[in-house]
C-alpha cells in the first residue's frame, strides 16, 4: 500500500487531471483549433492517469490471493485475442469488407504477435513466483502499462476503419502519453538500483531525483509534442518542426542517461572482476556470482537503452523526410519498409518489458554460491588456513558456526565495499602505502 504522502500526492494530480480534462472536453465540438487539440490533448490527459495508480517506490503488495491473479490474468489473455485477431474478425471494416491493401491488414500479422508476447510476459510476471521486492513490483506496473498501452492501437485502426479522425487523435496521444509515463517509471527504476550500488559517480540522492526529473520531463515533452503536432494538422510544417526539435532533444537526454547508467554498471564490473583475482576460494566465487549479476544488469540496460534510442531516432527521421518530401514518406510507409518500422516500434516495447521482467528477478535470478564445500575446505586446511573452530568440540562447534552466521547478517552493502576498494586502488587517503 502507498504511504499517506503518497497518497494525498496521486489524489492532487488526478484531481488536476480531471479539472483539465473537463476543461478539454469543452472544447471537443469546437469547429476551430480548440476542436482539433481537444482530441488529442484529452488523450495526453487521460493517459497520465496512469501515472496516478501507480508511483515507483511505494512498496509492493502482500498476500494476493492466486484466484484474484488467475481472474485478472483470464482478463488480460481474453482482451488479448480480441485485440490481436481484430482484423480477422473485421472490427474495423466498412460494409463487412477488410480491404487486403489497408494497413490495418498489412499489419495484422505484426499486431498478433505484439499483443501476445506483451501479454504473455504480463502473465507469467503475475504468476510467476518471486521474492517480494519493490522492483519486482514496479516491474510488473511496467510490464502491464506497456502491454495496456498496445492494447490501444486496435481502437486507433478501428477509428481508422470508420473515419473518426478525432477519436484517432485521441487514442494516439493516449498511447503515446502512457508509454512516457511507463518510461519514467524505468527511470526510477534504474536509479534506485544505481542508489543501491551506492555509485558515486551517478547516484547521489540529488542528482538521482534530478535525473528522474528531467527524463520524466522529456517523456511528457515528447507525447505533448506529437499532441500539438496533430492538433496543429499531422502534414504542417510548423508541427513537424516542433516534433523533430522536441524528439532530437529527446533523443540526446536519453542517449546520455543509457551511456551514464551502463558506464555504471561496467565500473562496478570491473572492480569486481579486479577482486575475483585477487582472492581464491568462497571469496572468488562470490566475486565470480557477482559479476556475472552485474554484466547480465549491464548487457540488458544496453539492450533496452539502445532499442529505444535507434526506434525514435528513425522515427525523427521519418518525420524530416515528410517535412522535406511528402510524396516520399507516404511511398516508405505503403510499403514493406513502413512494415519493418511498425514491427521495430512494437519490438521495441517488447524489448523493454523483457528487459524489466529479467532485470527485476521475476524471470532471471541466479543462485548464490554456497558455503565452503568440502573439496575447498579440504584444500584450505592442507595450505594451514583451517579454521579454529576445528579444535573445538563438536557441540562448541555449533554454537561457533551460530555466531558466525549471526555476525555474517550484519553485512553492508556490495556498492559500499566496491566505493572502498577503488578508493584504496586509486591511493587515497585511507592507506596510502596499500599496494594489491
Amino acid at each position: 500500500m502507498a504511504s499517506v504522502p503518497g497518497l494525498k500526492r496521486r489524489l492532487v494530480c488526478g484531481f488536476i487531471l480531471v479539472v483539465l480534462g473537463f476543461v478539454t472536453v469543452n472544447f471537443w465540438d469546437d469547429p476551430g483549433t480548440g476542436g482539433r487539440a481537444a482530441p488529442p490533448f484529452l488523450g495526453a490527459l487521460c493517459g497520465l492517469f496512469l501515472g496516478v495508480l501507480h508511483f515507483p517506490g511505494s512498496g509492493f503488495t502482500r498476500g494476493t490471493s492466486r484466484k484474484c491473479k488467475v481472474i485478472v490474468c483470464t482478463l488480460i489473455v481474453m482482451l488479448t485475442v480480441i485485440a490481436g485477431t481484430y482484423p480477422w474478425h473485421q472490427i474495423p471494416a466498412i460494409g463487412g469488407k477488410l480491404g487486403e491493401q489497408s494497413d490495418v491488414w498489412r499489419k495484422r500479422w505484426v499486431m498478433l504477435f505484439a499483443c501476445g508476447f506483451l501479454a504473455a510476459i504480463c502473465v507469467i510476471c503475475m504468476l510467476k513466483p518471486h521474492p517480494p521486492s519493490t522492483y519486482a513490483h514496479d516491474a510488473k506496473w511496467c510490464t502491464f502499462g506497456l502491454w495496456l498501452c498496445m492494447m490501444v492501437y486496435p481502437l486507433y485502426y478501428v477509428r481508422k476503419g470508420h473515419k473518426y479522425t478525432k477519436a484517432g487523435d485521441f487514442f494516439v496521444a493516449l498511447t503515446l502519453s502512457m508509454e512516457s509515463v511507463v518510461l519514467g517509471w524505468i527511470v526510477c527504476i534504474f536509479q534506485a538500483r544505481m542508489v543501491g550500488m551506492k555509485s558515486r559517480h551517478t547516484s547521489g540522492k540529488l542528482s538521482s531525483q534530478l535525473w528522474i526529473v528531467l527524463m520524466r520531463g522529456a517523456f511528457l515533452s515528447l507525447a505533448l509534442s506529437i499532441a500539438v503536432n496533430r492538433a496543429m494538422g499531422k502534414d504542417s510544417q510548423e508541427g513537424l518542426i516542433m516534433r523533430i526539435i522536441v524528439q532530437t532533444m529527446f533523443l540526446s537526454m536519453w542517449a546520455w542517461y543509457t551511456f551514464d547508467v551502463c558506464r555504471s554498471f561496467w565500473r562496478a564490473l570491473r572492480l569486481l572482476q579486479i577482486e575475483a583475482g585477487r582472492v581464491r576460494g568462497p571469496p572468488r566465487r562470490q566475486a565470480f556470482w557477482a559479476a556475472k549479476i552485474v554484466c547480465v544488469e549491464l548487457l540488458l540496460c544496453m539492450l533496452l537503452g539502445s532499442t529505444t534510442f535507434f526506434t525514435w531516432f528513425l522515427i525523427t527521421i521519418l518525420k524530416y523526410v515528410q517535412l522535406v518530401n511528402h510524396d516520399a514518406y507516404k511511398e516508405f510507409l505503403s510499403s514493406t519498409w513502413g512494415i519493418g518500422l511498425s514491427a521495430m516500434r512494437r519490438f521495441d516495447v517488447g524489448i523493454n518489458s523483457l528487459s524489466l521482467a529479467l532485470l527485476s528477478g521475476i524471470l532471471w535470478q541466479d543462485e548464490p554460491p554456497t558455503d565452503v564445500d568440502a573439496e575447498t575446505r579440504s584444500r584450505s586446511q592442507s595450505r594451514g588456513l583451517s579454521s579454529m573452530s576445528a579444535n573445538l568440540a563438536v557441540d562448541d562447534q555449533a554454537v561457533y558456526v551460530a555466531v558466525v552466521r549471526q555476525l555474517a547478517r550484519r553485512g553492508f552493502r556490495l556498492g559500499s565495499l566496491l566505493d572502498f576498494w577503488q578508493q584504496l586502488l586509486e591511493g587515497d587517503e585511507y592507506m596510502p602505502r596499500f599496494d594489491p
